[in-house]
Formats: structure tokens, C-alpha cells, sequence
């Protein structure tokens, strides 16, 4: 079964390690975790300056980890992908994300944006069955979809970005193969 530990690093590669401040809503973040989030949280620190690794552990682990039941996946890349994109696009959009993939490889999931039993059994399968590359493809496209929907107005200028992490499946090799095959605009998007 998969591991927090090592899901940690992919998501760290994009998301900042020093104090970002967004200038179209002024919204203060580092690695990922903004003020709005440790106010609702309700975390000990709402600065997220003053935020240590340890406490970067403890939030991701159990707000996106522990939440989407990670730990249950049998791919470790499935669930490195899947972690990070529940850090980037919300737990929700992310296991919507997730499910419409499922269900465009022959799988039969209510997109529901939640992470249960029968989610869980139809993920394992299809990675079983079909494999973790086939599954991590389809995956892949959902979320080229989703950034072009909504890489509009001053969001455009993180299109780049994003779909560098889109396309990040977790292996070392050279993935353009896996961009050649489909651009994913055909893809019907699923919005959160």
C-alpha cells in the first residue's frame, strides 16, 4: 500500500517553500497551505511564514492524505498523483477528477468528489486490471482538461505551470510519448 512519505516530495517540487503572496487576491502561502486554510483549520499558527516541515507533515498528511484514504491505494504513484492533486485543486475536484477517469477506462463511479468504499475498490481494480500507467494517463488528460477550463483571465499566466504538473506522472523517464497520444480537448471537464 502506498506511503505518505514518499507521495510528499512530488508535491513539494511545485508548491513553494518560501512565503508567496498572490497578487491578484493577496492570499499568503507557503508550501501550498495559505492563511485562509489554517484559520479554517483552525491550526495553532495562521501565518503560514512562521509554517515548519513538520507541520507542513502534519496538515498534508491528515487534510489530503488521511481525507482521500490514501494509504489504501495499491500504486504508489496513483496515489502520489492523486495527493497532489487534492493539494492543488481541493479534495473535492480532485476525486471528481479522479472518478471521471475511472469511469473513461470502464469503470462505473458516481462523480461525487468523495473518496469511498466503492471509489476506493473501483480505483485498486482498474489499476490491477488495467494499469497503474494506463490509469495514470487517463488521469493525466482529466487534468490537462480541467487546468485549460480554467486558465481564464488572470489565471491564464499559471496555464504553463499547471499543465507541467499535469503531466508530471511521477517516473523518471521521458513522458512524451504519453503527450503525443491525446491532448485531452475532447474530454468532456468535470467542474468542481
Amino acid at each position: 500500500m502506498a506511503e505518505f512519505t514518499q507521495a510528499l516530495p512530488l508535491t513539494l517540487r511545485y508548491e513553494g517553500t518560501t512565503l508567496f503572496v498572490d497578487p491578484d487576491n493577496h492570499e499568503r502561502s507557503k508550501y501550498g497551505i495559505t492563511e485562509k486554510t489554517l484559520i479554517a483549520i483552525k491550526y495553532e499558527i495562521t501565518d503560514p511564514d512562521k509554517l515548519t516541515i513538520e507541520q507542513v507533515n502534519d496538515i498534508y498528511s491528515r487534510l489530503y492524505w488521511g481525507l482521500n484514504k490514501l494509504g489504501q491505494v495499491v500504486s504508489q504513484l496513483v496515489a502520489n498523483k492523486i495527493f497532489d492533486m487534492a493539494v492543488n485543486m481541493g479534495n473535492y475536484g480532485a476525486i471528481k477528477l479522479v472518478q471521471a477517469a475511472l469511469n473513461s477506462i470502464g469503470g462505473s463511479c458516481v462523480i461525487d468528489g468523495m473518496m469511498g468504499p466503492h471509489t476506493m475498490l473501483e480505483l485498486n481494480e482498474a489499476v490491477r486490471v488495467k494499469g497503474e500507467r494506463a490509469f495514470l494517463e487517463e488521469l493525466r488528460l482529466k487534468c490537462v482538461s480541467y487546468y485549460k477550463s480554467i486558465a481564464v483571465g488572470t489565471k491564464a499566466k499559471y496555464l504553463k505551470t499547471w499543465l507541467t504538473r499535469a503531466n508530471d506522472i511521477g517516473v523518471n523517464e521521458d513522458q512524451s510519448a504519453f503527450n503525443t497520444l491525446r491532448d485531452g480537448g475532447s474530454d468532456k471537464v468535470v467542474k468542481g
